[in-house]
């Protein structure tokens, strides 16, 4: 049996809080930042949790990509940023870049039973 005859493939949709947008990819600044521009403005966003997603990135993050973008939450008003790269668009879908939403589909996916390797197990400890 091919390991292709063991592959589900599932949908499964996590509401991401927040005000989304949409912007251009202009460059990366430095590991944890981007600027992207929207309607002739360029700013500078902040990149969560990159991790090590190097090598991806450098195939995601071209310039012209379009990225997702949320409006940050800035409750003691000590950001630089005034977004966070949600994901980056590619042939039609959004892939994430935040690595904290992986685990809000991993979550949601579990509690759907989508996970028929997870059947069985009653919580989901992070």
């Amino acid at each position: 049996m091919s390991v292709s005859e063991h592959l589900l493939e599932v949908t499964i949709r996590v509401k991401i809080e927040g005000d989304l947008g949409r912007a251009r990819f202009l460059t990366r600044t430095c590991r944890f930042s981007v600027l992207a521009e929207d309607e002739g403005k360029a700013f500078q966003c902040y990149l969560p949790n990159p991790g090590r997603l190097e090598e991806l990135l450098l195939l995601l993050l071209l310039p012209g990509a379009e990225l997702l973008i949320r409006r940050a939450r800035d409750r003691r008003g000590h950001r630089k940023t005034g977004f966070d790269v949600i994901g980056v668009e590619i042939d039609d879908q959004t892939a994430t870049i935040d690595s904290r939403i992986p685990n809000l589909v991993m979550a949601e996916a579990f509690w759907l039973g989508t996970l028929p390797e997870f059947s069985g197990y009653g919580y989901v400890r992070s």
